[in-house]
């Protein structure tokens, strides 16, 4: 990110692109570290809908992908992200499909709980999610949950979900058996 005048403007797509490779390489790493420590356990990193979308930085970033090697024991959890309302499920596939590489799990994040697409196909991924809305009556938010424990249902995806702030998300998530999620609630629950 760069410090503009008065605020932080978001770095251009080539530079996110860049620090996405980064990250890779660096997941790369601590996989192989956790492996010589014979441990168990999957790492996870994401890249961006916009990255995989551009084809120069789609052929960088795959072309880095297929050079590693995650273990069966240290899968890499990949995270689209922020992937935008109105996104053909059939992209999704397209990407998916693309990314299908030997222990690599693949995690979709949508912009919003209500851009996840209805999907007529077997979908490459073992999630999908997006942020606990916030600017929605609690019956709405509801709904919004509802809809992606379904579609994951039919998809036998696991369902996460960010931004689980206040005890009603929670309560939101326990009842609608949102199995991951992550948010300011956990801390305030951990340190009252």
């Amino acid at each position: 990110l760069r410090q503009g005048e008065s605020h932080y403007a978001f770095a251009d797509n080539q530079e996110v692109s860049e620090i996405e490779l980064m990250m890779l390489e660096a997941a790369d790493a601590y996989a192989r570290r956790i492996r010589a420590c014979k441990r168990i356990g999957a790492v996870g990193v994401g890249v961006s809908y916009t990255t995989l979308s551009r084809f120069s930085t789609r052929v960088r970033y795959l072309t880095a992908l297929q050079k590693l090697n995650f273990a069966p024991s240290n899968p890499l959890l990949l995270k689209i992200a922020h992937i935008p309302a109105g996104t053909p499920a059939s992209r999704i596939g397209d990407l998916s499909a693309m990314l299908r590489v030997q222990n690599i799990r693949l995690l979709l994040e949508f912009e919003s709980l209500r851009a996840v697409p209805e999907f007529t196909f077997r979908i490459n991924a073992v999630g999908v999610g997006s942020a606990m809305p916030h600017d929605e009556d609690p019956e709405t938010r509801l709904q919004a949950v509802r809809h992606v424990v379904d579609v994951a249902a039919r998809e036998k995806l696991c369902v996460f979900l960010d931004r689980i702030e206040t005890p009603a998300h929670l309560e939101i998530a326990e009842t609608t058996n949102v199995r991951f999620g992550v948010g300011l609630v956990f801390g305030q629950m951990c340190f009252s």
